[in-house]
């Protein structure tokens, strides 16, 4: 967890749950292997990448939230800037300037 009024610079690689309440200036990644969920409370910043199964925004986002054919929730109070990639969406009233980019599942071979 970042907690409101923290401010971190660089990249991280993320193995578990994370909350941002403060600034994050870089990106935030899943671990190889890892399927991680990412929250950005209404209080957070992040100038960066997010890469998770699961992206939840309250907050200000400026960049890339990739899912994957995971989820993103875009909540009444996100304001979300650059590209989302997502394989299941929600928004709800947020502020959103974004290029919306659905990741389809692999298909089966019969």
């Amino acid at each position: 967890m970042l907690a409101e009024g923290l401010h971190f610079v660089g990249h991280a690689q993320l193995r578990g749950a994370c909350s941002i309440a403060g600034t994050v200036e870089g990106n935030l990644s899943q671990a190889p292997g890892a399927q991680v969920s990412v929250v950005v409370t209404a209080t957070g910043r992040v100038q960066g990448d997010i890469t998770a199964q699961k992206i939840s925004v309250m907050g200000h986002t400026d960049g890339i939230l990739d899912s994957g054919q995971g989820e993103v929730s875009l909540h009444d109070t996100a304001s979300v800037r650059g590209l989302v990639r997502y394989g299941r969406i929600q928004v709800n009233g947020a502020d959103l300037n974004a290029t919306l980019e659905r990741v389809s599942a692999p298909s089966r071979a019969l």
